[in-house]
């Protein structure tokens, strides 16, 4: 009973209009291992065999009253480890992310209802707001209520070069992980996305389906202190290049870590060194 009651207190304390905005660190690693079956097309697009993607950012999260949050980015940075070669910032997230907003109620992202800045316009492919909400709005969790019929969220994101994904990702409770500490939510994700791109040079069209579970340790208003999300799955991408197709599968990792200010992240939570970049 008593914890039912911290629950309800923080509920409405985190929807309250005129909260302050807490700050957030977000860090997102994506590895990709191409399937050897597809190891003859990587070679022609000049894909390596094996890569990781790690993206870092930070953002605040204002609370505005009646469920709705806003979502600033203030700092993001990014670099990718192909083989022997890092590249940094191959999104650019520093140039446009910093100063953009998202505003949103849980329930809203189910049809994909989101607002955005004006000059909101281009996303990262590696940061899925999906499954970001999933982690602050964590099913099970002291504001699961806030999705009201379910924890789902279905926003789409334009990347890159006129690159669309289609994303659905759903989560529900699980049991509390053993050894965990007290008061952590544990909860499981299905995560797929349809994607679709067309250059005018060459089009594509994909499908990726992962699978994972995740964790957060609520602070006193309800929002994740700390939280953490680890899936995995296979994207197959088909292009299509003056006329002829050539297939694409890879094996898909992804790491997300999120920390709010004032807390650190346990020593067994570390998903690897972090991004430089900001």
């Amino acid at each position: 009973m008593r914890r039912l009651v911290y629950w309800v207190m923080a509920v409405v304390t985190a929807g309250a209009a005129g909260a302050a905005p807490v700050n957030y660190k977000l860090t997102a690693s994506s590895t990709y291992e191409v399937d050897d079956a597809s190891a003859e097309a990587a070679h022609a697009f000049g894909i390596p065999a094996l890569s990781l993607t790690e993206t870092t950012a930070t953002f605040s999260l204002e609370p505005l009253g009646d469920g709705v949050y806003r979502l600033t980015f203030l700092t993001a940075g990014q670099r990718t480890l192909a083989g022997d070669v890092v590249i940094g910032g191959v999104e650019n997230v520093g140039d446009f992310l910093p100063g953009r907003w998202l505003e949103f109620a849980p329930w809203t992202m189910r049809e994909g209802g989101i607002k955005r800045a004006p000059a909101f316009v281009k996303d990262s492919e590696e940061l899925s707001y999906n499954l970001l909400a999933l982690m602050l709005f964590a099913p099970g969790g002291p504001l699961a209520d806030l999705w009201r019929d379910g924890a789902r969220a279905a926003v789409a994101r334009s990347c890159g070069f006129n690159l669309v994904l289609l994303e659905v990702a759903e989560g529900r409770p699980l049991p509390a992980f053993e050894g965990g500490e007290s008061g952590q939510v544990a909860f499981a994700v299905a995560f797929e996305q349809q994607l679709t791109q067309d250059t005018k040079l060459t089009t594509m069209t994909g499908h990726a389906s992962f699978e994972g579970a995740g964790a957060a340790v609520p602070a006193s208003d309800g929002l994740p202190a700390y939280a953490r999300l680890d899936l995995s799955g296979k994207r197959d991408r088909s292009f299509v290049i003056t006329g002829e197709q050539r297939d694409l599968s890879d094996y898909v990792s992804i790491s997300i870590r999120l920390v709010r200010e004032g807390y650190e992240l346990p020593p067994e939570w570390a998903a690897g060194e972090e991004a430089g970049g900001q």
